[in-house]
C-alpha cells in the first residue's frame, strides 16, 4: 500500500518491536504512550482503513467497525486463521 502510515495497537510495549522493520513515523498506540482509556482506543481502530489483527475480539471489533467509516473505499482487511469460532470471520476477510 504506497505511503500507508502504521498504527500499532498493542496492549503494552514489548523489546520485540524494536525487531520490526517499520517506517520511523510509525505510531504506537500503547497504554504507555498515554492511550489507556479503550472507549478511545477502540474509535481509533475504527477510523483505520486497513487492519492486520490476531485472535482478538478487540480488534476485531475495530476492523468490523471501520467497514462503516469506509463503505465506499476499499479495504485490506487480515485476520489470522486462529479464532476459536472460525465463521466469525466474514468471508470478504483474508486470512493469514
Amino acid at each position: 500500500i504506497p505511503e500507508a502510515k502504521f498504527y500499532i495497537f498493542c496492549t503494552h510495549n514489548s523489546a520485540i518491536f524494536s525487531e520490526f522493520n517499520l517506517p520511523k513515523d510509525t505510531k504506537w498506540i500503547t497504554a504507555e504512550e498515554g492511550f489507556d482509556d479503550t472507549r478511545d482506543t477502540l474509535w481509533l481502530l475504527t477510523q483505520c482503513r486497513n487492519h492486520l489483527f490476531t485472535h482478538s475480539s478487540y480488534y476485531w471489533w475495530g476492523a468490523w467497525l471501520s467497514e462503516v467509516v469506509y463503505k465506499e473505499s476499499k479495504q485490506l482487511i487480515l485476520a489470522a486463521d486462529n479464532f476459536l469460532n472460525e465463521h466469525t470471520i466474514p468471508e470478504r476477510w483474508e486470512t493469514f
